[in-house]
């Protein structure tokens, strides 16, 4: 984001001209039952819900250890 101070007599103002959010593309998830094809979709319904992302965007993997 980008501000600007603006003086108006006795005080000073800040002014948001613009601000920008990174867009996500794509997410990738490492946890513990990632294999357990309900928590995967699960998980994948959740962070389609969240970022607007296609299930295609979306890799989940069970950790190992």
């Amino acid at each position: 984001s980008e501000h600007i101070i603006v003086d108006n007599g006795n005080d000073e103002d800040g002014l948001l001209l613009k601000e920008i959010f990174p867009k996500v593309l794509g997410v990738a998830v490492v946890c513990e039952g990632g294999g357990n094809p309900t928590v995967k979709n699960e998980i994948s319904m959740m962070i389609k819900a969240v970022y607007g992302i296609s299930s295609n965007n979306i890799s989940i993997s069970e950790m190992k250890n």
